[in-house]
Order: structure tokens, then C-alpha cells, then sequence
């Protein structure tokens, strides 16, 4: 392949990746992972046989996560489902190669290269924003044309009823994509141009049917605007809260029903879990049975939690059929939330919790290590007050939304997650590679 031919290929897929990224995210979540493999794709094609060495080079972060994907697969040793470990560590590898070759590519990019990514994100910013804002505040036209004209969606009645619950995860997806829209509108645009964009930007994200997303960029926002004025004391503060948050993880759940709930929820049968409301700072009821899952594998996380039970056994821990019912009275003793389901429904919709549940202390201490690399590379001496606030609102939103939602092996979700941060790398540690080593 010809130099030129090389330079132009390397142009059009940095101005189209951001852009298609949100665009399909928002509608076909699933579709992140083909993206993922494409610009895998790409960037092996726009590099340099000489320089694909480089793809490969390997820092604190990278030798982390290597050490990660060697605990998940050792642990078929132990593992309830050992055939079914050693198959489903096989995705993670393969993620984890795709992450590497993306980002370290992102370190070689020169100035029209930048330049052509922050066009891609201004353009399907404004387009994907505009268009998510529409189908949450309309008639959803596009999702119900998409899962009524192809085979490949489901087009199941509670979809075509609550079609707008469809979008919930293009609204996690526009969650994660606001910080390199933030970063890019913010320096394109005078402040009284760039704050109304993205005032709407975060007002289409809480229009969405999940609390989460929004939750979690609330959570960056504020967090970036603290942290990023004291960055010494700032990222000692943000290591230790995020420490904090990843080993008293299998403490809280039981915890937490102390401060709504009487008696702290109980199991009064061998599947009947009773609590009572003490009506002075409620549980939201929406949030019930989440938190009855998570206390279910605190539990579990008990007995086994040096190790856990092997990697991606979640689901194995109860057969088809195990059900436990959830209770929740009033102080009069009225039934006001009566649920059966699963004890864990597939994951414990709880990224930690589930890396506690299935690598043990173990799995969680290379958790707690990556974050603290990635914290070190945010706070890096050569980046920006810019650079920082981005970089802390994107850290602090994956987090929130891993403690809430989604499975931590979900292709498409660890998919979207390295998109993000590709995205983020392109535009700030290309010109600031000492912050990451």
C-alpha cells in the first residue's frame, strides 16, 4: 500500500469512527463491537508493517489487564463451569487485543489526523444528539422502523409498547460520547454558544427511561469540577474513593437496606426475602430489586471470596426455575412491592460486585490497580485543566454506570467502553505520551 493511499485511509477513518460510533450505538448498541473489529482493521491497515510493533507495546495499564486475562482464564481450575470459562475468556482476550492496537495508535496521530476526529465527533454530536432528542421526545419513528423492518431485531409486544425503553442503552452510549463532544464544543465554541449545546446535550440524556446515564454524568460533572481544580489533592482523593468503592463492595448491599428498611432485609424462608419500610429515607421502589440482587451475592461472595467461582459463572450459580421472592411492606404491614425473579438474573448488574463474585479479592485487587494507573495517566503533568475535566468525567462515568448496570463481559458494552476511550486518547495523550507511562 502506497504512502498516500495510507495517510488518506487513515484521514476518512478518523473523521467517520466517532460519528458512526454514536450513530450505531445509539440505535444498534450491538453494533460496537463490530466497530471495535473494524478499526481494528483500519488501524493495522493505516500503519506501517515496520511500525506494527508499536501497536503492541505494552506499559503498567496494558501488563495490568494481561494480568487480568490470565487470572480470568486460570480460574477454569476452579471454576463452576470450567469448559464454559475457558470459552467465554476467549471474547475477552480478543477485546483486550483491540483495545491495545486502538489505543496505542491514538498515540501516532499528527495534527490533520486530529483535526479530522474532532470534526467526526462535531458532526455526529450534533447529529446523533439531535436524533436521540427526537426519538425520546416523539414518536421513536427510527427505533420502531429498525425493530419492525429487520428480522435481526425482536419485535416482541413489550417492545413495540414501551419502544422508548429500547433506546436505553444509546442513552448509556450518549452518556459516554458526551465527554469528547465536551471536550471538542467546548474549545470550538465561544461559552455562550458551547454551554446551550451542551446544557441540551445533557437534557436529551435525562430524557432517556434510565436513571443511570444521567446519574453518571451528573456524578463526572461535578466530580471533574472539584477534582480538576487541586490535582495533586485531587487525584489522591478520587484513588481512595474509588478504592473505597471497590473493596467495601461486598459490605454494602447488606448495609444498605439499614437505612431505609427495619430489620435490614431478611430471608424468612428458603426464598422469600422480607423487608420494611421505615418510610424516613425510602427506597425508591424502582431500585428494589436491584438491591435484593446485590445482596443476594454479597452473600454468595461470602463463601468464596479469595478466588470466587471462576470467571463468567454468574449465572451457573442457580439453576433454571430457582426463584426468590421479594417482599417489601409499609410500616402499616401493606404489601407495597412483591416481586419474583431470579436470584441473580444472568450478572449481578454490578461490575465490581461480579469481578468480586467470580475472581474474588483477587480479581478486585487487579481492578483497584488498572484504576489507579488510569487515574495517574488523567492527572498526568503535561495535560490540561481540559484535558483532566474530560478525562475525570469519563473515568467517573463508566464507574457509575458499572456499579449500576450492564455485566462486566457483555461484548458490546466492554465494546463501547473501548471506543470511548480511543476516542479520548486520539484527542489528548498523542500529545501528552509521558502522562501514560
Amino acid at each position: 500500500m502506497s504512502e498516500s493511499y495510507r495517510k488518506q485511509l487513515r484521514f476518512y477513518f478518523l473523521s467517520a469512527a466517532p460519528s458512526l460510533f454514536f450513530l450505531v450505538g445509539i440505535f444498534i448498541p450491538k453494533g460496537s463491537v463490530i466497530l471495535l473489529s473494524l478499526a481494528g482493521i483500519m488501524v493495522i491497515t493505516g500503519t506501517k508493517k515496520s511500525e506494527w510493533k508499536t501497536l503492541f507495546r505494552l506499559n503498567a495499564s496494558w501488563n495490568t489487564i494481561a494480568l487480568f486475562i490470565c487470572l480470568s482464564t486460570v480460574s477454569a481450575i476452579w471454576s463452576l463451569t470450567p469448559a464454559n470459562t475457558l470459552y467465554k475468556v476467549l471474547p475477552l482476550i480478543a477485546m483486550g487485543l483491540l483495545a491495545l492496537i486502538v489505543v496505542n495508535f491514538s498515540m501516532s496521530l499528527i495534527n490533520d489526523e486530529i483535526k479530522a476526529l474532532k470534526k467526526g465527533i462535531i458532526f455526529g454530536g450534533f447529529l446523533g444528539f439531535i436524533l436521540l432528542g427526537l426519538e425520546l421526545t416523539g414518536e421513536a419513528l427510527i427505533s420502531r422502523f429498525l425493530i419492525t423492518s429487520f428480522s435481526v431485531f425482536s419485535t416482541n409486544t413489550y417492545e413495540m409498547v414501551h419502544i422508548k425503553k429500547t433506546l436505553n442503552s444509546g442513552v448509556t452510549i450518549a452518556s459516554l460520547f458526551f465527554w469528547p463532544w465536551l471536550f471538542v464544543v467546548w474549545a470550538k465554541f465561544k461559552y455562550y454558544i458551547s454551554i446551550p449545546i451542551l446544557t441540551g446535550s445533557v437534557v436529551v440524556i435525562l430524557l432517556g427511561a434510565n436513571d443511570a446515564p444521567f446519574f453518571a454524568v451528573t456524578a463526572g460533572l461535578l466530580s471533574s469540577a472539584i477534582l480538576v481544580l487541586k490535582p495533586k489533592i485531587g487525584r489522591g482523593v478520587l484513588t481512595i474513593l474509588v478504592l473505597i468503592a471497590i473493596f467495601i463492595a461486598p459490605l454494602a448491599p447488606k448495609h444498605l437496606f439499614s437505612f431505609a428498611d427495619s430489620d435490614k432485609g431478611r430471608f424468612v424462608g428458603p426464598s422469600t426475602f422480607v423487608t420494611f419500610d421505615k418510610g424516613i429515607i425510602p427506597i425508591p421502589n424502582a431500585w428494589y430489586h436491584r438491591l435484593t440482587v446485590w445482596k443476594v451475592t454479597s452473600e454468595r461472595i461470602e463463601q468464596k471470596p479469595f478466588l470466587g467461582y471462576g470467571y463468567d459463572t454468574s449465572r451457573a450459580l442457580y439453576k433454571k426455575g430457582d426463584e426468590i421472592r421479594y417482599q417489601r411492606y409499609d410500616k402499616s404491614g401493606n404489601l407495597i412491592v412483591g416481586i419474583i425473579s431470579e436470584p441473580i438474573p444472568l450478572h449481578p448488574h454490578n461490575v465490581v460486585l461480579q469481578i468480586w463474585l467470580e475472581l474474588g479479592i483477587a480479581g478486585a485487587i487487579f481492578l483497584a490497580t488498572l484504576l489507579f494507573f488510569l487515574i495517574k495517566s488523567i492527572f498526568g503533568e503535561n495535560l490540561t485543566k481540559r484535558d483532566r475535566f474530560a478525562g475525570i468525567g469519563i473515568l467517573i462515568t463508566i464507574f457509575s454506570i458499572n456499579l449500576i448496570s450492564y455485566g462486566a463481559w457483555q461484548n458490546w458494552w466492554l465494546g463501547t467502553q473501548i471506543m470511548v476511550i480511543f476516542i479520548f486518547t486520539c484527542l489528548v495523550f498523542n500529545q501528552a505520551k509521558k502522562a501514560v507511562h
